[in-house]
């Protein structure tokens, strides 16, 4: 007959339950972007890792995927919940510009539209020129 102690069975459920939310990340006046993500559960960890981005137009009342923007955030070796807060993701809302600062070196990315839906390129500002 297989035996193992109820401690072993809730632990093992435990460490290999996988849980899958959607949760919004920032919201403007126009737009919220909204996260989907598998959440790995541990004893006493919370491992989320998205595996979509997308935009819901409040105008329109439609869905925009983005997922070109997670894609290239990971390129860039960018956690969007370690590396990033609300604030950073609203400024890419609002001003089609997220900044993200490690230590002292700080970056932008420019939001891009495309026919497959919102992504991100290297911005670099225009120099005044003579």
């Amino acid at each position: 007959m297989f035996q193992i102690n109820r401690k072993e069975l809730i632990q093992s459920l435990i460490q290999r339950s996988t849980y899958c939310l959607s949760a919004p990340l920032a919201e403007t006046n126009a737009y919220k972007l909204i996260v989907d993500c598998n959440i790995f559960m541990g004893i006493d960890t919370m491992v989320p890792i998205p595996n979509n981005l997308y935009i819901f137009d409040k105008t329109t009342q439609k869905t925009v995927f983005v997922s070109a923007i997670n894609e290239y955030l990971k390129k860039e070796c960018i956690n969007i919940f370690r590396d990033l807060n609300a604030n950073d993701f609203k400024n890419s809302l609002e001003k089609q510009v997220l900044t993200y600062t490690k230590g002292n070196v700080e970056r932008s990315f420019e939001r891009i539209l495309s026919p497959t839906g919102w992504g991100l390129k290297e911005y670099v500002p225009l120099k005044k020129g003579y």
